[in-house]
């Protein structure tokens, strides 16, 4: 599964290490600038429910943020829970920034202090009582390991992709006309080459196409945008190692240039499975899905050497251990002794 990128910050990891001396029971953390911050805290009160219900006056209309919450109020090892707290209002790229992190800062911060997780997107939810009733929700089903609570997250993810609006963990992709259009024209053989991109200026993330034609597949490399994130579906002119055949294949490369911020990487990254699927949807079937982040990877002899990963070795090989040939030209010949 797809992680942001995003650390959290040395100051907020010495707080929370000194949350126990410091009788810290509530820490809200922010994104800022690609690192969690501590944005704000409280102290331990002997009203824990007081405690828990105050994160509703922390928050900020359409802001997500997370809070760490201390569950025990004496114990040198403490328990905690982490709220994540994302309002159906905040914009799509901080709603999945807030999701792809969330796992990072409990390992960042210390994944066995968290017992618990919360999940919620309005002020209302952020209340004790209903803190309660989750977690005993959650303890009546089978715990899961953090692999499994992972995985079953993928999946949701992954799960009820459409063609034309695609949802991926609350957030909805926009296949544009255009871009099934052109898709259709290329399984149709009219071109040979798209160039997608995520427009991200709109407000709304909808997948559109940058260019389509037809190129020369031996330059390929040179209709490609260096300092772009994009995705390129290719159909390769080539010819397979050890042979003079004439072959096509259609490829897939996720094109992500190590240069590109956290958040266009994590877009760019979870939309992927959006856009195969809807090159699916017009029966574009690829030979090979790849991902590049230097235009030397998008050259034909690098596709070509992942097409075909071990044609060329099996070439050298058969080479290397040839019969040598007869010194001399034509057949052996057996000369008839005379008597």
């Amino acid at each position: 599964m797809h992680r942001s990128g995003i650390s959290v910050g040395r100051a907020l990891r010495d707080s929370f290490e000194r949350a126990a001396v410091d009788r810290k029971g509530l820490i809200k953390l922010k994104i800022q600038d690609e690192e969690v911050v501590e944005a704000a805290s409280r102290l331990m009160t002997e009203n824990i429910e007081s405690d828990f219900n105050q994160m509703a006056d922390l928050v900020e209309s359409n802001e997500p943020c997370y809070f760490a919450f201390r569950l025990d109020r004496r114990s040198n090892t403490p328990e905690w829970a982490l709220v994540s707290f994302v309002p159906d209002g905040s914009e799509v790229r901080s709603k999945m920034l807030y999701a792809s992190s969330r796992s990072a800062v409990k390992e960042q911060l210390g994944a066995s202090y968290f017992v618990h997780d919360l999940f919620c997107s309005t002020q209302d939810e952020l209340d004790y009582r209903l803190f309660l009733q989750s977690r005993e929700q959650e303890m009546a089903t089978k715990p899961l390991t953090e692999r499994e609570m992972l995985l079953k997250q993928e999946a949701r993810l992954e799960k009820d992709v459409s063609v034309r609006s695609v949802a991926i963990g609350g957030v909805t992709v926009d296949i544009t006309s255009s871009v099934s259009a052109e898709m259709d024209r290329f399984a149709a053989g009219e071109v040979n080459w798209i160039e997608l991109c995520v427009d991200v200026t709109s407000g709304s993330e909808d997948l559109r196409v940058v260019r389509s034609t037809t190129v020369d597949s031996a330059v390929i490399q040179e209709h490609v945008n260096a300092s772009e994130a994009r995705y390129y579906i290719v159909r390769l002119s080539h010819r397979r190692p050890g042979d003079n055949v004439l072959l096509t294949a259609d490829v897939f490369v996720f094109f992500c240039p190590d240069a590109a911020t956290v958040k266009t990487k994590m877009i760019y990254s979870t939309f992927k499975a959006a856009v195969l699927k809807a090159a699916a949807a017009s029966h574009i079937t690829f030979a090979k899905t790849l991902e590049a982040r230097s235009v030397g990877e998008v050259s034909e002899p690098a596709i070509v050497d992942e097409l075909y990963p071990n044609v060329g070795v099996k070439s050298a090989i058969s080479q290397s251990f040839a019969k040598p040939s007869r010194p001399g030209k034509g057949k052996a010949k057996i000369e008839k002794a005379e008597f």
